[in-house]
């Protein structure tokens, strides 16, 4: 038994014993890979025609098809088609190659509409399961009507041709049954059959009652003859199996006299398309509505009967959609829980399952929803069930069936349990269970299915059985006497024509209680008398010479006085057919079985005559029938000549079962007798026991006594208490009074005291102020005292080469020309005088001054300038002048609180900082939408505003997103500064920000050129990439200084690393200033779910039409059609939402233009919900409009709206489709008034809305986000582990948490660990984080073989080779790239850090990780953009390499084996090729130092020291030299200091 066939034993078992956390994995899994659809099917359960659009798209993450690995071995069937188009998904052909991979193919069922099947290669679906395609008719235009948005060729085309490149494939139509095409389903069948299709699947239309699709499509009873005609040509050409048909579709007998008239259908269904969806799928929840469990009606399941579930769908469905979220039905039902949130056994035997579950067998508790559902997946996996009963000997007639439970009978496989269900359906009658065997069961079978389960014929069975049985005597004696005979429990009367074989002379009459049979007797055989009458009432109706009644007596339970009622009717003879030795439970109908010993020798005056039995094996009963023949008077029939005509069989039999009976009655009394002795026995030990507890009573009344004497006692006690208390109690009466008193004096203190919190808030918060901004003064002042001290240091080192430059000989030859021009030349007589003096003691050698002289040299200018500013530069405290080796006092304690709890944050996205052209709160517009997106996908966003204030403030606006205003006392916004006369004040401006906010990874997004100065130097300073959001052209503004607004735009574009166009024209702008692979387009977008609202808004005023605009109106809008407008179309309202700075006077002429003012953005959707149609008149000949593409056009159409605009060269590409366009006044009033009308040819609301969703801010955010990144370098981080599992783990998140770098991967390679790394980073391997990779060595490769395998994989433009044993700081990442960026020539280059062997190391203060990252942002903050140059090699602990440089010199030689030496090799190689080295110092990597080599012993550590020296020196020719440290640092320093 495989795992498949184990799962369906393990799911019969569960059912049986109403398990509702399931032992059972399921039967069938189902997937949508998305909810995303790319024709809209008019019935689709999802996303019909009454059905609401999906609120989003969603698509299947490959994660959570991964999760369902465990199921995959038991599942019998696995579905890809769960919801939306299966082709749609944006990774299928992943998703097909992952299927093929793990096996799940090979039960793997796509159903796909067929459209995009072209699209994709043959191959992809090979080794599927089974491909289907639905193909609903082979008529073009009810196919397409049907299948809405599909094309009929196309689907036909991909169908044949699929078929021809999968030949071994097996490949089935779906054909969803409907009035449309139920009269050529065989047309479809002959198509799939002409092109070899293995199978064609004939299904119902489904869906929710009030789907009015539905309703309209659904076959009636009237079709069905129609569909089963169809159905036989259908039969008749499938004769040799060439093509399988599978026939699920079944009719619930609907019928509503509706005819059935395609046409009209056609017509109807085009009408739903056009009206507004009403029904939503999404909106479903579990607990609400008619999916809410009704929990009161709860019972507790009985475990003792075997039940047949309400619904099996629970049980062996399990269906994930796209989001995430579970559902057991494939209806309309509510989801049950999401994958994204649990585990996957926590969701199939969760809460939520096993409650539906239990509803199954508790059918008061269940939803409305499940109790009104009769869709065939109710019964799926029936059939197992079914057959798993019989295998475990379970009676099927004991088995209890739930309500409304009605499966089609071609479901049902067991003939046993059809045939119980059958008998079943006969019992219900208009939702209401009749009593069987009753008049009214009768009359209603009569009327239904009596032809239909063959009763007619069987009637004349029964007849001619009873003819062949009956004695001649008794033929021969009636035929002679010419006796009347009634037929009793005739039916309809087939009976009576096959009795006048026999009789023929004697007149045949019928009786019968139920009307409707007597009814069809009378119609079918009118030449016989028929009576309604009742066998049980005997007294009140006619008497005949003989009764006849053939199987009627086993429908009763009180067999005997039936048989006698039939004999009182019978003056001689009664001839009674009834089944004999029948099984137990073989037909429902029967309540009782008749043995030997139930058949009555004498009834009352009438005595058995005769009794014989005639076995048969028939269709119609398969079994024995017994014929009674019952006489009024005993004659010559003896008893013994009775006894001799029943057959020895029948003898034995009777023997037997008396034998058995007087046995069976023995033993019962011999057990019976040992009960009553044993009975005996206990009633003695009973009186023994009575006698015991008599005395315990005795004891416990004398308790009992003595108990009331002690309860008097404390009564008296009691008593005395309570006058005690009445005491206490006036007292504490008086003490309560005295605390009210209390009280109001302490609520007066109150009052008082809040009067003082607020005067203290008060000063609390001016406080607050005033210590931030002296906390900001603070660091201010620490960061420029800092750079005094560098500037001090750089001024006495450059006046110190001035010195040396300045009495060097080249310069005492350059003094002698400067003072013979000077003092010989052109000076006075004194001048001369002093030349000469000069001269001759120079000569001598008396005088080495320059002595008054200087003054004729610049350079000793300079250098006497150089001292005076040297002998005046800062000095701290202490008189020191700097600190050994750069390390900092106390620089922690120089920071804001503000600022150190940043740093502890993580800093894993890099933040933007957004220079604007509009403050924030004012029109939300494309910088608000971008700057909201970056910061809810997890960036810190600074919003600079564009106007300035009196005091610098940073508002949180919302998580993530700060607005920032800057103090100016000059300008009072950007726009009017020209940014080159006021860098330094954006700078210190920026600055403080930068500092403050500890932001070291950023993008400057520059709406507005004129702070490009400021942006421009940042860039250089801080290493941030610089984007022009490029959405204006700035020469069609009035009023602004064009010209330097000009110059600084030109400037902007040619500095900046990205330009985002918003329009093609802006494009064609920036790419005249810049290189175009630096521009992008990123056109404007919509707020979808904002404007969506206005979709499902009434409108205000129904009785005039609205023409709606909302937006500025300035010196670029085409006022002249809006007049037009409001002169030719008076009877509508012309609505302008919005600022009107020009033009008002002209607007207002007109009573029908309502200007309405600027209204809030948040209110915006409400004016647009009573817009009829939607204008967008600029005025195209200006510049800024041909530069524009509006927002407010995918604002519309996010509302569905109708748009008429001016030819704008944005739109073009929408023309005719999604809006109407010209520039003539008459011809757009045309289009206005079409759209009004409806007469347009533009889209449809929800195809509008659609394309509104695919222009999403989200959508145009991630364009935006996508293009920033490729515009900065990839760096490729590779980390060599070899054991040290926990520095492992600090190191690489360390990585994960504090590097925001926008464009960088994380290669981990393991050099075959044995502690556990490896494991550890199998486990983050798992995590499938996009930027990381794992590389696990199978030997160890030594640190050089390492850390080339992972550089072999790198893709990046720069290498870091990051030692495991490190920690790195925010900004490291983009500080080392900014130096390689700023210097082609530098190959390589490193941070500095506290511990290494060379000049990186510097001195540093810090004993723990918060310390440290404290020490790091204030050195690098104060180091910011210097370089360390004096330096010969670079040790390879966190080191950045160009790749092209390793491509050029080679990579790490890996003679050096497990280390040591190969970075001075590296050093040597990169040297020797003319390209330079440095360390950065505005980058800090923390180093523990040797992590791997501390765990060699001291001989070993020596060995490989030894052995790799001398493979360098030999491979260099040169004595290998110890590394230097840089002043004030030697390998003692920072030896205490750690983290």
């Amino acid at each position: 038994m495989d795992a498949r066939e184990l799962n369906i034993e393990k799911y019969c078992d569960d059912i049986m014993h109403k398990r509702t956390k399931m032992t059972a994995k399921p039967q069938e899994i189902s997937f949508g890979l998305t909810n995303k659809c790319n024709i809209g099917c008019s019935f689709c359960v999802y996303c019909g025609f009454c059905k609401k659009k999906i609120d989003r798209v969603d698509m299947m993450d490959m994660e959570n098809i991964k999760k369902l690995e465990p199921y995959i071995d038991a599942a019998a069937s696995i579905y890809g088609s769960g919801r939306g188009e299966p082709l749609v998904y944006e990774k299928f052909e992943e998703f097909m190659e992952y299927t093929k991979e793990s096996g799940m193919c090979n039960k793997l069922q796509i159903s796909t509409n067929g459209m995009l099947l072209g699209e994709y290669k043959p191959e992809v679906f090979e080794k599927l399961n089974m491909l289907t395609i639905s193909f609903d008719s082979t008529q073009k235009r009810m196919f397409e009507i049907l299948r809405f948005g599909a094309k009929f060729e196309v689907v036909r085309d991909n169908i044949v041709k699929i078929r021809k490149d999968l030949p071994n494939t097996f490949i089935s139509l779906t054909v969803t049954v409907n009035r449309l095409n139920v009269d050529h389903l065989s047309d479809i069948y002959e198509f799939a059959l002409e092109n070899k299709i293995n199978a064609v699947m004939f299904n119902n239309v489904y869906g929710s009652d009030d789907d009015k699709v539905i309703h309209l499509l659904r076959i009636r009873k009237s079709d069905e003859s129609i569909y089963y005609s169809q159905m036989n040509i259908v039969e008749r050409m499938n004769r040799q199996e060439i093509t399988k048909v599978f026939q699920y579709a079944t009719f619930d007998g609907y019928e509503d006299n509706e005819e059935l008239d395609k046409e009209k259908i056609y017509q109807e269904l085009i009408e739903l398309k056009n009206t507004k969806p009403y029904i939503d799928f999404d909106a479903y929840t579990l607990g609400e509505d008619d999916c809410k469990f009704e929990l009161d009606n709860r019972k507790v399941i009985g475990t003792g009967d075997i039940a047949i579930p309400y619904c099996t769908q629970p049980f062996h469905q399990f269906i994930l959609h796209a989001d995430a979220r579970v559902f057991a039905c494939i209806g309309d039902f509510a989801p049950l829980d999401n994958l994204n949130e649990k585990q996957l056994d926590e969701v199939w035997n969760g809460e939520n399952f096993e409650l539906m579950r239990e509803g199954m067998f508790n059918y008061d508790m269940l939803p409305e929803r499940c109790k009104q559902c009769n869709k065939y997946p109710r019964y799926a996996n029936l059939n197992v069930y079914i057959e798993f009963l019989e295998k475990n000997n379970v009676n099927l007639r004991t088995v209890k069936i739930p309500p409304n439970f009605n499966p089609p009978e071609e479901f049902i496989s067991n003939e046993n349990f059809k045939r119980i269900l059958r008998e079943r359906k006969r019992l219900i009658r208009n939702g209401k269970v009749m009593k069987k065997n009753s008049q009214e069961y009768w009359d209603n079978r009569f009327d239904t299915d009596w032809k239909d389960y063959g009763g007619n014929e069987q009637t004349k069975f029964f007849a001619t059985i009873l003819n062949d049985m009956l004695p001649e005597w008794l033929i021969h004696e009636v035929n002679e006497n010419k006796d009347k005979i009634c037929d009793l429990g005739c039916a309809e009367g087939d009976a009576l024509l096959v009795y006048r074989q026999k009789f023929v002379t004697s007149e045949i009459c019928g009786e019968d209680f139920s009307d409707k049979a007597i009814e069809y007797a009378k119609k079918n055989y009118p030449e016989f008398e028929y009576k309604v009458s009742n066998i049980l009432e005997p007294e009140h109706e006619k008497k005949y010479p003989v009764v006849i009644c053939s199987n009627v007596v086993e429908h009763f339970k009180e067999t005997y006085s039936v048989i006698a009622k039939i004999c009182e009717r019978a003056t001689k003879y009664a001839v009674i057919l009834i089944p004999y030795r029948e099984e137990q439970g073989a037909i429902d109908e029967h309540e009782r079985i008749f043995h030997t010993k139930d058949i009555p020798v004498k009834v009352e005056d009438n005595y058995l005559v005769c009794a014989k039995s005639v076995p048969y094996d028939s269709a119609y009963y398969p079994g024995e029938q017994l014929l009674l023949i019952y006489a009024k008077e005993k004659k010559f029939y003896l008893l013994s000549e009775l006894v001799e005509q029943l057959d020895t069989d029948t003898q034995k039999t009777l023997r037997d079962s008396l034998n058995a009976e007087i046995e069976k009655c023995n033993q019962e009394i011999q057990e019976r007798d040992q009960e009553i002795q044993e009975r005996d026995q206990k009633i003695q030990e009973r009186d023994q026991e009575i006698q015991e507890r008599d005395q315990e009573i005795q004891e416990r009344d004398q308790e009992i006594q003595e108990r009331d004497q002690e309860i008097q006692e404390r009564d008296q006690k009691i008593q005395e208490c309570n006058q005690q208390l009445q005491g206490s109690m006036e007292k504490l009466e008086q003490k309560e009074n005295e605390i009210c008193e209390l009280e109001n004096a302490m609520e007066q203190c109150r009052q008082q005291i809040a009067d003082l919190d607020r005067q203290l808030k008060v000063f609390s918060q001016t406080d607050a102020n005033r210590m931030t901004e002296l906390g900001i003064a603070n660091q201010n002042l620490s960061m420029a005292i800092a750079l005094l001290k560098q500037k001090d240091e750089y001024m006495l080192q450059t006046q110190n080469l001035c010195n040396e430059f300045a009495t060097g000989k080249l310069m005492q030859m350059n003094h002698l020309l400067f003072r013979i021009k000077g003092q010989l030349l052109h000076g006075g007589k004194n001048d001369r005088k002093e030349f000469w003096a000069w001269l001759g003691g120079r000569i001598k050698k008396t005088n080495r001054t320059i002595g008054a002289g200087a003054v004729y040299n610049p350079w000793m200018v300079v250098n006497e300038k150089l001292k005076e500013a040297v002998s005046c530069r800062y000095v701290p405290c202490g008189g020191e002048t700097a600190n050994a080796g750069n390390v900092l006092e106390d620089e922690s304690a120089q920071l804001l609180p503000m600022t150190k709890r940043e740093l502890q944050e993580e800093y894993c996205k890099y933040d933007v900082i957004i220079l604007s052209v509009i403050d924030y709160n004012f029109r939300h517009q494309r910088p608000q939408h971008f700057a909201t997106r970056f910061a809810a996908n997890g960036h810190r966003v600074f919003y600079v505003n564009a106007n300035f204030v009196r005091q610098d403030s940073v508002t949180e606006e919302s998580e993530n997103l700060y607005v920032v205003d800057f103090e100016n006392k000059d300008y009072n916004a950007i726009y009017a500064m020209n940014g080159k006369d006021t860098l330094n004040w954006m700078k210190q401006k920026l600055d403080m920000l930068i500092a403050a906010w500890a932001i070291r990874d950023a993008i400057i997004v520059v709406d507005y050129p004129n702070w490009v100065y400021g942006a421009e130097t940042i860039k250089k300073q801080y290493g941030f990439q610089m984007v022009t959001d490029y959405m204006d052209d700035y020469t069609g503004f009035l009023g602004t200084a064009e010209d330097f607004l000009k110059d600084n735009c030109v400037r902007l574009l040619q500095m900046s690393d990205l330009v985002v166009a918003s329009s093609q024209f802006l494009y064609d702008v920036a790419s005249k200033h810049t290189d175009s692979d630096k521009i992008e387009i990123v056109r404007n977008g919509t707020e979808v779910e904002h404007f969506y609202q206005a979709a499902g808004m009434e409108k205000i005023d129904k009785e005039r039409k609205v023409i709606g605009y909302y937006g500025a109106v300035s010196h670029w809008f085409a006022w002249e059609k809006i007049c037009y407008l409001a002169k030719t179309m008076p009877e509508c309202d012309i609505v302008i939402v919005g600022e009107v700075t020009e033009h008002r006077d002209k607007l207002e002429k007109y009573s029908n233009i309502k200007l309405l003012g600027e209204k809030k953005y948040q209110e915006l959707s409400k004016y647009l919900a009573d817009f009829d149609v939607c204008l967008i008149p600029f005025d195209t000949s200006t510049d800024l409009i041909k530069a524009t593409n509006p927002v407010k056009f995918y604002e519309y159409l996010s509302a569905g709206k109708k748009v008429v605009a001016t030819e704008i060269p944005e739109l073009m590409p929408f023309r005719d489709e999604y809006v109407y366009m010209s520039n003539d006044d008459a011809k757009f009033a045309e289009y206005v008034k079409l759209c009004m009308d409806g007469t347009d040819s533009l889209k449809g609301q929800q195809e509008c809305i659609e394309f509104a969703r695919e222009n999403d801010w989200q959508k145009r955010f991630e364009a935006f986000e996508e293009g920033c990144t490729r515009r900065i370098p990839l760096v490729s981080i590779i980390v060599l582990t070899y054991n040290n599992l926990a520095m492992n783990k600090q190191c690489i998140g360390s990585i994960l948490q504090k590097t925001a770098y926008a464009n960088y991967e994380l290669i981990v390679v393991d050099n075959h660990s044995t502690d556990g790394t490896a494991d550890y980073l199998k486990e983050l391997d798992a995590k499938k984080i996009p930027n990381v990779t794992v590389i696990l060595n199978e030997e160890n490769l030594g640190f050089a073989g390492g850390n080339n395998s992972g550089i072999e994989k790198a893709k990046g433009e720069y290498v870091i080779l990051l030692n495991n044993d490190t920690v790195v700081t925010r900004g490291w990442i983009t500080n080392l790239t900014k130096h390689m960026e700023h210097n082609s020539k530098y190959a390589m280059c490193n941070p500095v850090t506290n511990s290494i062997g060379n000049e990186s190391k510097i001195a540093v203060k810090y004993s723990n990780k918060v310390e440290m990252e404290e020490f790091a942002y204030l050195y690098t903050g104060t180091h910011m953009g210097q370089e360390y140059t004096d330096v010969d090699r670079l040790p390879l602990f966190a080191t950045i390499i160009r790749k092209s440089i390793m491509e050029e010199v080679g990579m790490l030689d890996d003679e050096y084996k497990i280390g040591m030496f190969e970075d001075d090799d590296f050093a040597e190689s990169v040297l020797n090729a003319g390209y330079k080295i440095a360390i950065v110092e505005d980058a800090f990597v923390h180093h523990i130092n040797n992590g791997s080599f501390k765990k060699l012993e001291d001989e070993e550590y020596k060995r490989i020291f030894e052995t790799n020296k001398k493979l360098f020196e030999e491979k260099w020719n040169k004595k290998w030299k110890m590394p230097k440290y840089r002043k004030g640092v030697d390998w003692d320093t920072n030896r205490n200091e750690g983290i």
